[in-house]
């Protein structure tokens, strides 16, 4: 007889994609390419809340927590991103810039009109690409945008809050930064590299499909 797999294998090939009813979709205007524009999307934000942050959600993860009192702002576009020679799919930003005089006005004062007040996270989907994608992908794409929405941590690597006991917000870079040439040259050679391989060869939570995600958030801070 075979020795039975462990209970969390066995708990992760048992896993399917769940159903989500009203998956958001963009505007109708969005599927044009002109004139280009941003669209808020209040509904979707709502949505990403109830499927990926609040506990018992049908797509909850424990590293989306310190998000549930956060203020996402969504906004769908039909506007070309293209950096470093890839098409961006989504990006998730801090609202700050590091200007002043009219640039700073200008960019504070267009927040309020789309969202009423600076959200926690400005988030930014392509909605062309966005309607291409299976419901899994769309949703890897979602989850890849909010594991960049982080809390700030301090010299200790503890959780960082502000004079209110506000959390405070960062963008987080991804776990793994590689080309596949180098691996293919020397092989796994780093931490981070065993546990991406482990990650990858174990069954996924949700199912087995696959997304290969062009974040304008990644390629903006990518050398």
């Amino acid at each position: 007889m075979a020795p039975r797999a462990s209970s969390r294998a066995a708990a992760r090939r048992s896993l399917v994609f769940p159903t989500l009813p009203r998956r958001p979709m963009p505007p109708a205007p969005c599927a044009e390419e002109e004139p280009v524009g941003f669209w808020v999307a209040d509904e979707f934000a709502a949505w990403i809340v109830d499927t990926f942050i609040r506990p018992g959600g049908p797509l909850a993860n424990e590293e989306h927590a310190h998000l549930n009192d956060a203020r996402l702002g969504v906004l769908w576009t039909n506007a070309i991103n293209r950096s470093q020679q890839r098409e961006v799919m989504a990006t998730a930003e801090i609202p700050g810039i590091q200007a002043g005089g009219w640039r700073r006005a200008r960019f504070e004062w267009q927040l309020a009109q789309w969202f009423g007040t600076a959200p926690d996270f400005p988030l930014t989907f392509s909605g062309p690409i966005a309607r291409t994608l299976s419901d899994r992908a769309f949703c890897a794409l979602v989850s890849h945008e909010l594991h960049h929405c982080a809390q700030a941590l301090d010299q200790y690597g503890d959780p960082k809050f502000d004079a209110v006991g506000a959390p405070m917000y960062a963008i987080k870079g991804h776990d793994l930064e590689q080309f596949v040439g180098v691996v293919q040259q020397f092989g796994v050679t780093s931490a981070a590299e065993r546990a991406f391989l482990a990650a990858a060869a174990s069954a996924p939570d949700v199912g087995d499909d696959a997304i290969e995600i062009a974040c304008g958030t990644c390629l903006r801070a990518a050398a």
